[in-house]
């Protein structure tokens, strides 16, 4: 089952349009994969999306969550002797009080959000922190589908490798 999430999981993907795109019309083309329905000779398929969902981000608001997840994580991975452990917990909670609860649909909510967000960019910037040097290696799994044709394999295998 967990194998099924993670394959359904890296089927959905999510589109960003910048703000000038809003209000215009706007034609959406997808490329939906199949496979070769079980070898032999190739058929037309018809093929559909069953759901698709569209929503406006804020990016104030996805930013400042994500630095929060990322510092409460680290927060939690660090010893308890470690000198920024506390320093971290304490930011993340000052941040937290920057921000108006009082109406989550509210403009004031979202203004103290990127005023939240501000706050922890600032508090985590690392100056007087001592060097860090970070190693980072990418890894992909390509599963390709023996019954694809060649050019399928070869388009799969260039878009895996651009996203990753």
């Amino acid at each position: 089952m967990e194998s099924l999430i993670r394959e359904w999981m890296a089927i959905i993907k999510r589109v960003f349009f910048n703000i000038k795109e809003t209000g215009r019309e706007l034609e959406l083309s997808f490329r939906i994969w199949s496979g070769l329905n079980g070898g032999g000779r190739p058929r037309e398929m018809t093929m559909s999306i069953d759901r698709a969902e569209f929503g406006v981000l804020d990016t104030a608001a996805d930013d400042f969550y994500y630095l929060a997840m990322a510092a409460l994580e680290t927060h939690e991975l660090l010893d308890e002797n470690n000198e920024y452990k506390s320093y971290i917990l304490n930011q993340l909670v000052e941040a937290f009080r920057l921000v108006d609860f009082t109406n989550k649909k509210s403009e004031a909510y979202y203004k103290s959000l990127q005023t939240a967000l501000d706050y922890l960019r600032d508090r985590f910037k690392g100056q007087g922190k001592p060097g860090v040097n970070v190693t980072m290696l990418g890894h992909t799994h390509i599963d390709v589908a023996w019954l694809w044709r060649l050019r399928h394999t070869r388009e799969k295998d260039c878009k895996v490798i651009f996203y990753s």
